[in-house]
């Protein structure tokens, strides 16, 4: 994907979604006119709710007459100019769509990107809601702004443009990709052995290497932590003095005998400390955003968060450290295609997320890994139930150097691994189920095959032996695929890999937290050379 080809995709979604908008505004307005012309065919008129109405305000005690009388007609014009307002930003997004790629093009990149899926129609049938009509929302947040892009764009294209918006070099990713791919990989013979570091290596390249870059980023953790904290701390005295205000004004309304004054006045009572809160919040934004100006590139934060600086000032490096030669896109991670072409799961339109993906090649084996999260959400779900989780962990693909023919599947056996989600709803072994001479690999694995004595060239007992160590090593819960040439690794561990936080310390106990990141990164790249994959099946 191109720019060219980024920002022609946006257009054409944002033509889809301006057409959908427009019909979903119309189907609103038959509605209502349809529920006036009932309520004529009822014998309702305007005058007579409008007596009523005034009838009743009037009757209403205290100031609460006057509230209303402003109050309700203030709603019913918002509804009105709320579609005419978003019409205008309608109209406004093209402008849009161009000041991104200008800022992409001087050489702005993206440090986080969202997306929101929203459905245009949706027919309530009692329970269940039919959601028709979907729009994925993308919300692009760049380095040297604060305020996001927020844009339509085909969800099939999402992992394509975070690639492209946060920096990843295309042309190297794409070389990866045909070779994993590919009918055959050109530079299979071209292996460059990089050993795995170790442990005490890395410790040292981080006195060397990091140091500086982790205290910046350790100091701007605390401060922001500290603030967070501050906040949390007036916000909870602000609560509590809320509550306590009300107690003693009930008490002394109950000590003077006036009952009916309770209480009477509520927009009186929350007006002070609304206002303090917002005083505070206000005086907070103005600070940080003074604080920031000027700083969106430096290690201490800027405009990015610590997660995003964490990831490209450090991680990165950390990647490096292991393979100087592999790419790191943060906000990358393979796409609905990827996903597929693994053979293991369902045909569906899956939603994929994810983030830490790293390619390139690692002792001559091509690879992509990733940290990647999928859901599915039904047509037909009710409005509380939420998406069905499909994946969530670790996905790795490598490719051998000689090829086979038939699909191989190997599924944990969940009585030794802990926790679950909706993985088993959502796979497709193919072929029949295998029997292995490995007494212990068959307790933790359910094997299918479509040819049977391939399986067994596949599976030798080196092969398994190899994949028992790397689950008990890790504790991974490894779905493991040989299929279209290819190793698919697919780690349900159901967690976020090298994420950070306000609350995690990057020094703490001789930088615990990284040199845990290391080990975890390293047994990810592990995969090739304790599985061998470097080494002919057959030779």
């Amino acid at each position: 994907m191109t720019l060219s080809d980024f920002k022609e995709l946006l257009l054409q979604e944002h033509k889809r979604d301006k057409k959908l908008t427009f019909i979903n505004y119309a189907l609103i307005s038959v509605g209502i006119i349809a529920i006036v012309a009932l309520l004529f065919y009822l014998g309702a008129n305007f005058s007579g709710i409008a007596k009523n109405f005034t009838g009743a305000m009037d009757s209403a005690s205290g100031s609460y007459s006057t509230y209303y009388k402003f109050v309700i007609p203030l709603v019913v014009i918002c509804c009105i100019c709320y579609p005419f307002y978003q019409i205008y930003k309608l109209q406004q997004r093209p402008k849009k769509i161009e000041d991104l790629i200008n800022k992409i093009q001087k050489g702005a990149k993206a440090t986080t990107i969202q997306d929101v899926v929203s459905y245009k129609i949706t027919l309530p049938l009692l329970k269940v809601n039919l959601k028709l009509c979907p729009v994925t929302m993308v919300y692009i947040y760049l380095n040297d702004d604060v305020k996001p892009f927020i844009l339509p764009l085909n969800k099939f294209y999402l992992s394509d443009a975070k690639l492209l918006l946060s920096g990843a070099d295309i042309q190297q990713l794409n070389t990866i990709k045909d070779a994993l791919y590919g009918d055959t990989d050109p530079e299979a013979q071209n292996t460059v052995a990089t050993p795995l570091k170790s442990v005490d290596e890395f410790k040292e390249f981080i006195k060397t290497d990091l140091m500086d870059t982790i205290s910046d980023v350790e100091s701007n953790r605390k401060s922001t932590r500290s603030t967070m904290i501050i906040m949390g701390v007036i916000a909870t005295l602000l609560a509590f003095g809320f509550v306590g205000y009300m107690a003693y004004n009930a008490m002394q309304t109950s000590k003077a005998g006036n009952y009916s004054s309770m209480g009477s006045d509520p927009i009186k009572t929350f007006l002070p400390f609304i206002a303090i809160f917002l005083v505070i919040y206000v005086g907070y934004y103005i600070y940080s955003k003074s604080k920031s100006k000027g700083q969106a590139d430096t290690a201490t934060g800027g405009y990015e968060s610590i997660q995003t600086t964490f990831k490209t000032k450090i991680f990165d490096k950390m990647v490096k450290f292991i393979n100087p030669s592999v790419e790191y896109s943060p906000l990358g991670h393979i796409g609905l295609p990827e996903f597929l072409e693994s053979g293991f799961f369902v045909e569906k339109n899956y939603d994929i997320d994810g983030s830490d993906q790293i390619s390139g090649r690692h002792n001559g084996v091509p690879f992509l890994m990733c940290d990647l999260s999928v859901s599915y959400r039904r047509n037909f779900s009710d409005e509380k139930e939420g998406p069905d989780s499909v994946f969530f962990g670790q996905f790795f693909v490598a490719r051998f150097n000689k090829s086979f023919s038939s699909s191989v599947y190997l599924i944990p056996k969940k009585k030794f691994f802990a926790g679950s989600n909706d993985i088993g709803g959502y796979t497709s072994p193919s072929g029949e189920k295998v029997l292995l001479e490995d007494p212990e690999f068959m307790d933790m694995f359910n094997v299918y095959a479509e040819d049977q004595v391939e399986a067994r060239y596949i599976l030798t007992t080196a092969m398994m032996e190899r994949i028992k160590q790397l689950t008990k090593r890790t504790k991974g819960q490894y779905h493991i695929v040989f299929n279209n040439n290819k190793i698919t690794v697919a780690n349900n561990s159901r967690t976020d890999n090298f994420e950070v936080g306000y609350s995690k310390s990057l020094t703490k106990n001789d930088n615990e937290l990284l040199v845990n990141f290391y080990k975890d990164l390293a047994d990810q790249f592990a995969i090739i050379d304790e599985l061998r994959l470097n080494v002919r099946i057959w030779g």
